[in-house]
């Protein structure tokens, strides 16, 4: 069984190693039965990035130029007795 710290730590560690987000920040947590934790992480993601590829528009050039970066808000639920990342999902503001 992990504590909570321990458990913040591998979802910020998962979160960080499968997008290219900055500026990871805890927003929630919660636990079920003691069994999982909701964990919902947010972080600066660019929005060049967010975009499709091939999507000939002027805004798809403009923002290779920029520094403009999202906050994106996902929601994990981790395994409360080995610490691992079950799944990531999308969690709307």
């Amino acid at each position: 069984m992990i504590d909570v710290t321990q458990a913040v730590s591998n979802t910020t560690a998962y979160f960080t190693s499968v997008l290219p987000v900055e500026d990871v920040r805890l927003e929630e947590i919660e636990t079920h039965d003691g069994n999982t934790f909701d964990i919902t992480l947010s972080g600066l993601l660019p929005k060049a990035k967010m975009l499709p590829p091939g999507v000939a528009h002027p805004a798809t050039l403009a923002s290779l130029f920029k520094n403009d970066y999202e906050r994106v808000y996902k929601r994990f639920e981790v395994d409360a007795v080995d610490g691992r990342v079950k799944s990531m999902k999308i969690r709307q503001i």
